[in-house]
């Protein structure tokens, strides 16, 4: 990080005085390629370690707040611990040099951080309740899987480092026909379940899920390649199908349409990596559909 106060008017033309005035160190970051940059000269000048470095890590944040920003186009704050000590980071996407990057401001707030939580009583343990909020910020609150700003951030993490992975987008079918036969909370009850069933399969082929709309998932194998992950797949099919759910005396079962697509490194963006596994989705369940 470098002080603000050492920086030029490039700078301070970003960021607004009362910013300025809490914030007390700051970088630039192309989240792309992890680079960072100093302002000198109304220029922007490379550093020679990877963002990450700062943190003392190895790897890319898993929760960067500066891919998200970027995604969002909006700021983006989180807390990092580092040598007994709390930062408060805040991440605003800009475009500079024709260059789509992020300033990165930030503060060192072990002194005046306060925390109303009666289970953390001081900074001893401080690293719990930032792990805590980190991991909140990237979960889906209802079914406990990932969210979609979390599966969108890692996409994006794997494609810009080139890794190949493989990819399974699935819509459970009908959801809104069990909606009004059974009632919301029975299907509550299925999304949840359903995550129950991802998260297992997940840890079958060495992935993760995340929930990213109101019944549409995603599972990311990035150790799998399609051929590899198809087994897996597999089972999950026949788990969701066989799966069985009761509301009174009736029961009933469900299935989910699924869009499966292997990531080749250069191939595509994230965006459109998405649309494609998107697309195979909703032509699955066309095909389902008219199997009836």
């Amino acid at each position: 990080m470098f002080r603000i106060k050492d920086s030029d008017a490039m700078l301070h033309n970003l960021i607004d005085q009362s910013a300025a005035a809490f914030f007390d160190q700051y970088r630039f970051v192309t989240p792309a390629d992890y680079c960072v940059y100093n302002c000198k000269n109304a220029c922007l000048e490379a550093e020679d370690i990877p963002c990450y470095a700062i943190w003392q890590r190895d790897t890319p944040c898993h929760n960067c707040s500066s891919i998200r920003a970027l995604s969002l186009k909006e700021p983006v704050i989180k807390l990092e611990y580092l040598e007994n000590k709390v930062f408060l980071i805040l991440s605003t996407p800009h475009t500079l040099d024709g260059r789509r990057c992020v300033l990165e401001l930030a503060k060192d707030v072990t002194a005046s951080l306060m925390i109303n939580d009666d289970r953390h009583c001081d900074n001893t343990i401080i690293t719990d309740v930032i792990a805590e909020l980190n991991n909140l910020s990237v979960r889906d609150l209802y079914t406990g899987l990932y969210n979609k700003n979390y599966a969108e951030s890692e996409v994006s993490r794997c494609i810009n480092e080139k890794k190949s992975f493989t990819a399974a987008m699935m819509d459970i079918d009908d959801f809104k026909i069990i909606n009004d036969t059974y009632g919301h909370q029975t299907g509550d009850i299925v999304l949840r379940e359903m995550a129950s069933l991802l998260t297992d399969a997940a840890a079958n082929g060495k992935g993760w899920a995340a929930r990213i709309g109101g019944d549409e998932f995603i599972l990311i194998f990035p150790s799998l390649s399609l051929e590899q992950a198809e087994p897996v797949l597999s089972a999950l099919s026949r788990d969701i199908k066989e799966h069985l759910f009761y509301k009174g005396d009736s029961r009933f079962s469900i299935n989910a349409s699924m869009g499966i697509k292997e990531y080749h490194p250069g191939e595509m963006n994230a965006a459109d990596f998405f649309d494609q596994v998107d697309m195979r989705m909703y032509a699955e369940k066309r095909r389902n559909k008219s199997g009836r």
